[in-house]
């Protein structure tokens, strides 16, 4: 295990395969990161967090004794900020995956994962910034109705991209169309992602009060709506995009906007 008393960010290990610790401390070393760990149980984990906090936690999901990794995120969010990457051999148990998504994780790998992909993720979660100091933190208090109801409406997916579960934000998509058989979303970021489904189906998980169908293909998010020309039926949104607007959708559409003049 390495002295982590360095200027190098630190990155928790927690892996219960031992061929998969050395592969991971290796890399952490290639990328000039210092490797907290690799430890096989979450008690050991909480253990070395209460000295050296990281920067970022790779997590398997399945590890030995009372806590599993899905736990032991939990304990770690009462400590601090620390974006998460979890680790997991079967994809396939309904349960598991809600249990992760409720950890809200940067990504979730399933093994055998491509190393350049685990690299591309560390590097995002590294450039997040987010990390805090362990402190001892209260019981928050019971949401407000308002604070519950924005938290159902803006909901987080998570999109299968080469292997892995990619965290999204609904909040961050800016409009949606239909490519073929793929349902396209494009992000305020400018990045896109694509899932196999139809638009209607896609619908379910998009808050209608800041969702509207613009075009027969198309759906973009109100509150990401730049300009608009009825005339020329374009929309343009954050991030770039630009959705069509169909005539048979566009009364929806403005009635929706709180237009001045």
């Amino acid at each position: 295990m390495e002295n982590c008393h360095t200027t190098r960010p630190r990155v928790l290990l927690v892996e219960s395969e031992p061929v998969q610790a050395k592969l991971l401390t290796s890399l952490m070393l290639s990328l000039n990161l210092c490797p907290l760990g690799p430890v096989t149980t979450a008690t050991e984990a909480l253990e070395l967090c209460r000295y050296d906090w990281p920067e970022l936690a790779i997590l398997d999901v399945q590890l030995p004794g009372a806590m599993d990794g899905i736990e032991l995120a939990t304990q770690l969010a009462h400590l601090g900020s620390l974006p998460l990457v979890f680790l997991c051999g079967d994809l396939d148990d309904t349960a598991l995956l809600e249990r992760i998504a409720q950890t809200q994780p940067l990504a979730l790998l399933t093994k055998p994962y491509q190393t350049s992909v685990l690299q591309q993720i560390i590097s995002q979660g590294l450039a997040l910034g987010s990390s805090l100091a362990p402190v001892a933190l209260p019981t928050p208090p019971p949401p407000t109705q308002e604070a519950a109801v924005a938290e159902w409406n803006m909901p987080l997916l998570y999109v299968r991209e080469r292997g892995m579960l990619v965290r999204l934000a609904v909040s961050d998509i800016a409009c949606v169309h239909m490519s073929q058989q793929y349902a396209v979303l494009n992000l305020i970021s400018g990045h896109r992602h694509s899932v196999r489904m139809t638009l209607a189906e896609l619908r379910k998980y998009l808050p209608g009060n800041n969702f509207v169908q613009c075009h027969r293909s198309w759906v973009v998010n109100i509150d990401h709506i730049e300009r608009l020309d009825p005339t020329a039926d374009v929309v343009w949104l954050t991030g770039g995009a630009e959705a069509t607007l169909g005539r048979a959708y566009r009364h929806q559409v403005l009635q929706r906007l709180h237009i001045l003049g």
